[in-house]
């Protein structure tokens, strides 16, 4: 019989709770990646995405998963034998996207492939419920406030979302994940304070819809209401929101029309060093969304996010505004909404 393959330990520093243990974390996850990208460049595959599952229990019409034909996914242990084969040829292990279909129909394949990298994001409709994985970042993807969100992805899935949501166990590191497209973008600061009073939600990330060949396009919108779009979100983030609006004020300059050609296309650093894997561990065509999405049209965050993880300049100001922030005291890539004021006493209204 062949020798049995088990996933590797998780390191124990990563749970570490103490506050010497974060400030430990944050100048080893944080800071001192971004210096070595300063110095040697952004490493290749340092950024992988992987179709946990080609299943999913609801349908969104904006989905351009189902946009190609899924029937085969590889088995656990076959994941496994996939993963060590890449150990084996060096591959870097940094951060893990898990998506699909949807990724938490295969806890069981999270479960052990998690453990061989660093970060992990969980992209998830989350009408499954949360595991207890503090070690893990959830993005659940939400698209505006009820009736916007289930006319996309159908009657009663927002109301379970709420239910994960509470029902999860406390210290999961949990963002609200909205695609903003031309169906739900006037109900977008109706999202922001419902949300923002939970404790258990961190960030609300924003990002644009990408038109994919076959899948519907009306929900697209231009370049420059998108513009007025990120002068919104920029403005609630300074005046109202904070960090609970999870992307930084760098990245959502990034996207706009004069500056998005820099991270997208021929410059999308996850087109030149990331690396997406299908159902069956086969490397997919460009990236998660495959080889007909409309790269020019791009909305995802990803590559804009990546591009101002590698531009020297973008660097230098992350790591100088990131070591302020550590030592004025604030909470790094966190946000917890203050405690309600106590309400005032009502005055006694004297007898008539």
């Amino acid at each position: 019989m062949g020798e049995m393959i088990s996933a590797p330990e998780r390191k124990s520093e990563i749970r570490t709770p103490s506050i010497r243990g974060k400030k430990r974390k944050f100048w080893k996850d944080y800071v001192l990646p971004k210096v070595a990208f300063f110095v040697r460049g952004f490493p290749d595959k340092a950024v992988v995405s992987i179709d946990v599952t080609n299943k999913c229990n609801i349908r969104c019409k904006h989905c351009y998963f189902f946009a190609y034909e899924q029937d085969k996914e590889l088995k656990p242990d076959e994941w496994l034998l996939k993963l060590e084969e890449l150990k084996k040829g060096g591959f870097p292990f940094r951060s893990a996207t898990w998506v699909g279909g949807e990724p938490l129909l295969r806890k069981d394949l999270i479960e052990i492939g998690r453990k061989y990298f660093m970060f992990n994001i969980v992209v998830t409709n989350g009408t499954h419920g949360l595991p207890h994985w503090p070690d893990v970042m959830f993005h659940i993807s939400v698209d505006g406030t009820e009736v916007y969100h289930d006319d996309i992805r159908g009657k009663g899935v927002y109301q379970k979302i709420k239910k994960s949501v509470a029902e999860a166990p406390d210290g999961l590191d949990i963002s609200l994940a909205c695609c903003l497209n031309s169906r739900n973008i006037s109900c977008m600061e109706d999202l922001l304070a419902e949300w923002y009073p939970n404790p258990k939600v961190k960030h609300i990330l924003f990002d644009f819809f990408t038109p994919v060949k076959g899948v519907k396009h009306d929900l697209f919108i231009p370049f420059e209401e998108q513009d007025k779009i990120i002068d919104r979100i920029i403005e609630l983030k300074r005046t109202k929101y904070g960090n609970f609006i999870g992307v930084s004020e760098r990245v959502l300059n990034l996207m706009r029309k004069k500056e998005r050609q820099k991270a997208i296309g021929g410059n999308c650093i996850f087109l030149q060093k990331g690396h997406a894997f299908d159902p069956m561990g086969n490397k997919k065509s460009q990236c998660m969304m495959g080889a007909d999405a409309d790269c020019d049209r791009c909305g995802c965050i990803v590559p804009f996010y990546l591009k101002q993880r590698t531009e020297r300049k973008y660097i230098l100001q992350e790591v100088w505004g990131d070591v302020k922030d550590l030592f004025k005291g604030k909470t790094i890539h966190t946000h917890i909404p203050a405690a309600p004021p106590m309400p005032k006493e009502t005055p006694q209204t004297k007898a008539s």
